[in-house]
């Protein structure tokens, strides 16, 4: 039977989590009203943010599903489609209520992703951001293999959970991504809300980063479940002080869309087993990670040098 230490510290992590949720949708709506009546909001925006996470979550639902014709896939079909709606409304109340005031006091985080927004894809900015969000997305994978392999040395279970639908087939792994893609979009959009929530009250961007990583790194340590140690809580509070602090690092430094990119680089890079073999039984899957990495870095490079040639001719000097 569990004790009743365990039962209560898994009940205050449970009552952290929904009151976290609980302020932050509520300060989304707040704010996104207050927006509406002053006529800032970005209605566009923040309807096409809505469409792409409610979309890719029925992406994720349709290809992660085994799907048959009976009664039982019409209330599936419901669940998936609430879901999805609730996805929407939740990224669209967000997105109002952010955008315009970001836009405002911090508007190097929003010209990437404005951009994006508008379907200017191929904008040089847009490759930039791509790159370096890919680049941090893998400094973050090795931060965390070198955090993990010291824990392993010292009989500490890893904090990684491998994606099972990565050995699922194709199909399965589409699905996946589509569902990570919604998870780093609207995950996001709760980070750079938090963040600007703390900077309204404490108006200086350093502070306002110090207390933010604070507070993140507190609500992972309720949430958390393996630290029976001194040591152990010393080592991951520095580890995920790092972490946070180069979210920070990422937001201010290149912007909002190069964290999306950093975080879904990182996400799908540590649910799969990287290997060399690709002709093992998980290998297809691991093959397909990298070619999706490398395809991102590929065309972020190739965006961020506008309409310049990939290699150019070599210009003698005549002098």
């Amino acid at each position: 039977m569990a004790s009743a230490g365990s039962s209560s510290s898994s009940t205050l992590r449970k009552a952290a989590n929904y009151s976290i949720g609980a302020l932050v949708f509520i300060a989304a709506l707040w704010i996104a009203h207050y927006n509406w009546k002053a006529r800032r909001a970005d209605l566009r925006g923040a309807t096409r943010v809505g469409l792409f996470c409610g979309l890719m979550s029925l992406l994720a639902w349709i290809f992660h599903a085994h799907h048959v014709a009976s009664d039982a896939e019409q209330t599936l079909i419901g669940n998936a489609l609430a879901r999805a709606a609730y996805l929407f409304l939740e990224s669209w109340l967000i997105y109002l209520a952010l955008e315009p005031w970001v836009r405002r006091y911090w508007p190097q985080t929003m010209i990437t992703w404005s951009r994006v927004v508008a379907g200017k894809w191929k904008d040089p900015v847009v490759g930039r951001d791509l790159l370096f969000g890919t680049l941090f997305g893998i400094v973050y994978v090795l931060i965390i293999a070198l955090y993990e392999f010291a824990n392993l040395r010292s009989g500490v279970p890893i904090l990684g959970e491998f994606g099972l639908d990565n050995l699922n087939g194709l199909r399965a792994f589409t699905g996946y991504i589509a569902k990570l893609l919604v998870g780093e979009v609207g995950g996001s959009l709760i980070f750079l809300l938090t963040l600007f929530l703390v900077r309204a009250v404490l108006k200086k961007e350093w502070l306002t980063a110090a207390v933010w990583v604070a507070g993140w790194v507190a609500v992972r340590f309720l949430r958390a479940n393996f630290i029976d140690s001194r040591e152990l809580a010393i080592t991951t509070g520095v580890f995920w002080t790092l972490l946070f602090a180069l979210l920070v690092f990422i937001t201010l430094r290149f912007g909002f869309l190069a964290l999306v990119v950093a975080v879904f680089v990182l996400d799908s890079l540590i649910a799969c087993f990287l290997t060399t073999d690709f002709s093992s039984w998980y290998g297809q899957s691991s093959l397909a990670v990298v070619i999706l990495i490398v395809a991102m870095a590929v065309r972020g490079f190739r965006l961020s040098l506008g309409s310049r040639p990939l290699f150019s001719p070599a210009v003698l000097d005549r002098a």
